[in-house]
């Protein structure tokens, strides 16, 4: 799995973002790319790099990471969105709030991942 700093350093890039970003796509390839089984996490998730621009590649990448957990989003009306991503129920704290549902998808994996790591 990926450092604390690491993932630390992801999230405030995804918090920092307005819309997609090819960067940060780019950053979550590298930060997710392969399980230590060899594995690819990020293979055939939309292509590479759609995740901060896709409802569906960022729950994928959710689903790939912490399989199991559990995960919810939502869109205001008036656009921004909130998600939270928790173990059995056990919300890691507010819904996370981003401009789009991908983003907050995104903050809410990167929030949970940050907090498992606290608890360990």
């Amino acid at each position: 799995m990926t450092d604390r700093q690491t993932l630390s350093d992801l999230l405030e890039k995804v918090r920092a973002c307005e819309g997609a970003d090819r960067e940060v796509d780019r950053l979550i390839v590298e930060a997710f790319g392969t399980k230590p089984s060899g594995i690819p996490v990020c293979a055939n998730i939309l292509g590479i790099g759609a995740f901060t621009s896709s409802v569906d590649a960022a729950l994928a990448l959710v689903e790939r990471v912490l399989p199991g957990w559990w995960w919810a989003v939502g869109q205001y009306s008036g656009g921004a969105a909130s998600a939270n991503v928790s173990r059995d129920g056990k919300r890691h704290g507010p819904d996370v709030m981003a401009p789009t549902p991908a983003l907050a998808l995104l903050a809410a994996l990167l929030t949970a991942l940050l907090a498992e790591e606290a608890g360990k």
